[in-house]
């Protein structure tokens, strides 16, 4: 791959399983190995997944001191704390950001959402609570979705895919989120 140095492709490989990709090579040392679209979204939704869990242990902290400054207000040594909203949305209702747009349920109908302590909403009401949850929460399930229209676009006409795919590809590199610039490097 001559528009990633070693190093990087090293580091992808690992993710997208070294053992599978170096096996091909060999056997067949003239092979080329490649990743079907269905690991490449996977690598994808971990990565996307581990972000989830970094913004989810950014409001435990806060949680925790609060519950600091709690104990010392009124000379208590309490261990736990309930969870705050943010961080029982964040561990209940990580899929508005996994899941595909086109798979979500959305319903005008309020009914209660585990959690809320008997608040009715409908899921855009939800939705809307949980993007809010970070500044990059938007951006993150935007470029996700982008890829996964370009792969039902271009699922079968793979000679149209590959300028599609550079613009795609432009784009996460400009992007201000991490793992969307190494989502570009892994598929290039």
């Amino acid at each position: 791959i001559p528009a990633i140095e070693r190093n990087q492709v090293e580091y992808i490989i690992s993710d997208m399983y070294k053992p599978y990709i170096a096996y091909a090579g060999t056997i067949f040392p003239n092979a080329v190995s490649l990743v079907d679209s269905f690991h490449v979204i996977s690598w994808l939704l971990n990565k996307i997944n581990l972000y989830i869990n970094d913004v989810k242990k950014r409001y435990q902290a806060i949680d925790r001191k609060k519950l600091a400054e709690k104990n010392y207000k009124t000379n208590r040594d309490h261990k736990t704390i309930a969870d705050s909203r943010e961080v029982m949305m964040l561990k209940n209702y990580h899929w508005i950001l996994l899941k595909n747009t086109e798979n979500i349920n959305y319903v005008e109908k309020y009914h209660r959402f585990r959690g809320f302590g008997g608040m009715y909403m409908n899921t855009y009401q939800l939705e809307k609570m949980f993007l809010d949850l970070d500044p990059k929460f938007r951006d993150i399930r935007t470029l996700k979705e982008m890829y996964v229209t370009f792969n039902k676009e271009y699922v079968n006409r793979p000679d149209e895919a590959g300028t599609e795919l550079d613009c795609l590809i432009e784009l996460y590199r400009e992007s201000d989120i991490a793992l969307f610039c190494e989502f570009a490097d892994l598929i290039t």
